[in-house]
């Protein structure tokens, strides 16, 4: 996976403390994503056609929400951030993640399951995140951003 030059290059990849600098002068092969996480690349599966039709209504219903107040929808904001499982996503990169987040501050962090069409949203309290799960069927309110509620029956429609 990497192709530059390091002065610990025999240390495995899972070893190796990569830097933004290094994934950028990684030269990938069509349709290879990786995503680095404290340091560490794992590799991503290019999102399928629900994926982004999930993400793009996710975006829409928070856009319009926000539409005249001084928040705006930028994807992996710091106090708000979605993650999208794919089929490919594993239970050691969502506890990775998740700790990450909490460690960061992320004020809400929901995870959103196409295949299960659920959505766990998790809420930061006193250093910690305490969540709940949402189907198909629900309306999800948002605990940072007052007033939004996110319709999953549409998120989920594709």
């Amino acid at each position: 996976m990497y192709t530059g030059n390091m002065s610990d290059a025999a240390k495995t990849d899972e070893e190796r403390h990569f830097t933004y600098a290094d994934y950028k002068a990684w030269e990938l092969k069509e349709g290879k994503r990786f995503e680095l996480v404290g340091g560490t690349a794992w590799a991503m599966a290019v999102p399928n056609d629900f994926h982004q039709a999930i993400l793009v209504e996710l975006v829409t219903q928070m856009a319009n929400y926000l539409r005249g107040k001084p928040c705006k929808v930028r994807p992996g904001a710091p106090d708000l951030v979605v993650e999208i499982l794919s089929p490919t996503n594993t239970a050691d990169e969502y506890i990775r993640k998740f700790s990450l987040y909490m460690r960061a501050g992320v004020r809400e962090y929901w995870v959103v399951a196409p295949e299960s069409k659920t959505v766990q949203a998790f809420v930061l309290r006193d250093g910690a995140y305490t969540g709940m799960v949402y189907d198909a069927a629900a309306v999800l309110p948002s605990a940072i951003l007052e007033g939004l509620s996110i319709t999953l029956g549409d998120v989920f429609a594709g």
